[in-house]
């Protein structure tokens, strides 16, 4: 059902509900096929993965505040998707997903494994050296 419309051009695939959710928010709010339906919206070249809603969360943002950890994989695949976003408390979703355990190795795995653009894992190994440099003190500091 997602794929047929999205296959309508006339459809807004960006469309806001009344709280200013996409349809890539309302997909992380479901519990039923969620992760299916993530996936096929962001394929969807004119899906924008980085839009707020009210509360100024992405709907990566939601997903990991959400601990739907499931959908962290699907995410990391799409480099559109903003890990470095920062939220209205100045949090970024990366951040986040490093304090629910996910190591260093299986974040690029995951981007690794998309092979979508070789840009992300470059870019997810910068943004995770600058919050290694962050929270680890250097020597003589």
């Amino acid at each position: 059902m997602t794929q047929l419309l999205l296959s309508d051009e006339r459809l807004d695939v960006n469309i806001r509900s009344p709280r200013n959710n996409t349809p890539l928010h309302q997909a992380i709010y479901r519990d039923k096929d969620r992760n299916d339906i993530l996936s096929i919206l962001l394929a969807d070249k004119w899906v924008d993965p980085n839009l707020k809603n009210q509360s100024g969360l992405t709907p990566f943002h939601e997903a990991v505040k959400l601990g739907c950890e499931s959908t962290i994989p699907i995410s990391l695949t799409c480099p559109a998707v903003g890990i470095n976003v920062r939220d209205p408390a100045g949090e970024r979703p990366i951040r986040r997903v490093i304090s629910l355990g996910w190591s260093m190795r299986e974040l690029l795995g995951c981007c690794l494994k998309g092979v979508i653009s070789i840009l992300m894992p470059v870019v997810l190994v910068s943004v995770l050296l600058g919050l290694w440099r962050e929270t680890i003190p250097l020597s003589g500091s």
